[in-house]
């Protein structure tokens, strides 16, 4: 497991992840997942998540 990751370069090398229709990448998923979504989303579906949630906005 890296413990380390550069943040910046990981979006840079996912980047065909963030296109429409979905733009999102689960970075990681143990004990806390952690997913980044870039946008806009062309869906209309959602989804309800029951539990806790941080958000965060990087620019």
């Amino acid at each position: 497991m890296e413990l380390l990751v550069n943040v910046r370069k990981w979006i840079e090398d996912n980047k065909s992840a963030f296109l429409p229709p979905v733009c999102n990448k689960l970075m990681h998923r143990h004990q806390l997942s952690v997913m980044f979504v870039g946008g806009p989303n062309e869906r209309k579906d959602y989804h309800i998540e029951e539990g806790e949630e941080l958000r965060s906005v990087l620019l």
